[in-house]
């Protein structure tokens, strides 16, 4: 009888399913940043990792709270009274699934060879495959009654406290059809230790763990914000992220002496992502990412500025785009990039990103753009639709990195259809030169489109703001 799925009382089976479709679209990207690594296991649970440097020799990574580790770190938790204290209680963290593997390889779920290298596990997958005896090695219950995941998950350094939400198995009727059934639940079972919950010949278990609250407005607790901004350009280049934008142009123009720069241009461009030897599918054909180019009072540089996935940057080896040296092993990008940041992409929520290039004004940027562009390169059908002063009266840099936080913090959602980078762009772009009638550059998203501009201007922490997970409506 065909292998017939049902959903039996979980309501996250199918963003489970949705992400393992984007798990087999991002398997190109992740097997390149895996080029050129040796993994083994060393004494105890702990796995490191091998990399080999630019010259060919090689080094280990070792420090845990390095964004280029590539460490899982198990069985060591801290006791149980710090980790309530460093992980409050309560809802809306970001929510993550890890697959738990046992020891018998026959019992392995399918499609694990990919997670595999010479039967250990790999680290930075997308689908966080951990050894079931190394994830319980890590729990502790603290004394609220919560079980918190320590320790560095996958090798992720931006997942290293967790709270285990519920644990479910993929079982199989007699007559073949299958179904998902809830083995531990954080609400319904709190009391039973979930070690003893998943027998050893399920094929298919999975948990669900919860980030700390503040991770559904920021990187890091106390920093809110999903905006990052690479200061590419100083002589000691920095990524800053949320609220810590702010403080980092106002400490760079202090250190300086000098005023911080004034945004005095915008343009609005689009371009389609370059497939390589892939064909085009009529839907890529009609894919455009949209941002907005600032050129600045100091003329030294510009700053590209987009709205994308969370942790689309530093769940991909760091690249970007705009940096020259994206397909490098170790991206300067990556190398800056705080742990905080480094963990899988979350299709569903969305980030800012601010990146400052060497062009200091359009005809320079237009050339970078030029040259990285044709189907075998990274830019196809680049368009460069509006150009316009900015009109704002208060316009410094600091005055920006605000307006991206306001903005962010009062939506995290990211959609297909709606809320994207085209969006975004029309909405920053008329925002920054006091336009009407800025719409997504690709016509069929039009009549979805609602312009906000005045999500930059508003303290998101005096409203109501929708999470991640809330439905969004059409016009």
């Amino acid at each position: 009888m065909a292998d017939q799925e049902a959903e039996v009382d979980d309501p996250s089976i199918d963003l489970l399913a949705a992400e393992d479709e984007d798990i087999e679209d991002e398997d190109d990207e992740q097997e390149a940043d895996d080029a050129g690594r040796e993994w083994w296991e060393a004494e105890g649970s702990l796995r490191r990792a091998r990399v080999s440097l630019p010259d060919g020799s090689p080094a280990e990574v070792l420090d845990l709270d390095a964004s280029e580790s590539l460490m899982s770190k198990y069985g060591s938790p801290r006791p149980a009274e710090e980790l309530a204290a460093l992980f409050p209680p309560g809802h809306g963290g970001l929510i993550w699934h890890a697959q738990l593997i046992g020891e018998d390889p026959k019992f392995h779920p399918k499609g694990l060879a990919k997670d595999l290298s010479a039967g250990e596990i790999r680290p930075r997958r997308p689908a966080l495959p951990v050894r079931s005896s190394d994830f319980f090695a890590s729990l502790v219950r603290v004394p609220d009654g919560r079980w918190i995941f320590d320790g560095v998950l996958n090798g992720w350094p931006g997942l290293c406290t967790l709270e285990l939400v519920s644990i479910t198995v993929r079982v199989k009727s007699p007559f073949g059809n299958a179904s998902i059934k809830r083995a531990w639940d954080a609400e319904r079972t709190p009391d039973v230790v979930p070690a003893t919950t998943v027998g050893s010949k399920f094929r298919s278990v999975r948990a669900t763990l919860r980030s700390a609250p503040s991770s559904a407005v920021g990187y890091e607790d106390g920093v809110p914000g999903h905006v990052w901004w690479w200061f590419s350009q100083r002589p000691e280049p920095l990524v800053a992220f949320g609220e810590g934008v702010q403080a980092a142009v106002k400490a760079h123009a202090a250190a300086s002496k000098a005023a911080e720069p004034t945004a005095t241009v915008a343009h609005l461009f689009a371009h389609r992502y370059a497939r390589g030897d892939k064909k085009e599918s009529a839907k890529e054909k009609l894919t455009y990412h949209a941002a907005v180019l600032l050129e600045w009072s100091h003329g030294e540089h510009c700053t590209v500025i987009e709205l994308a996935t969370l942790n689309g940057v530093g769940g991909r080896h760091g690249r970007s785009n705009w940096c020259k040296d994206k397909l490098a092993e170790r991206p300067t990008l990556y190398q800056a990039m705080p742990a905080c940041m480094i963990a899988p992409w979350k299709g569903e929520c969305a980030e800012i990103r601010c990146v400052d290039v060497e062009a200091r004004n359009l005809g320079e940027f237009k050339a970078y753009v030029a040259k990285h562009e044709g189907h075998d390169k990274r830019f196809v059908d680049p368009n460069f639709t509006h150009t316009g002063p900015v009109r704002l009266m208060h316009r410094s840099q600091s005055d920006l990195a605000r307006y991206l936080v306001n903005y962010i913090r009062r939506d995290p959602r990211y959609t297909e259809k709606v809320r994207n980078c085209q969006a975004f762009a029309a909405d920053l772009y008329g925002f920054l030169a006091g336009k009407k009638g800025i719409v997504p550059h690709v016509s069929i998203l039009r009549p979805m489109y609602t312009p906000r501009p005045h999500l930059f201007l508003y303290e998101a922490a005096m409203y109501h703001n929708p999470s991640a997970h809330d439905p969004l409506r059409l016009n």
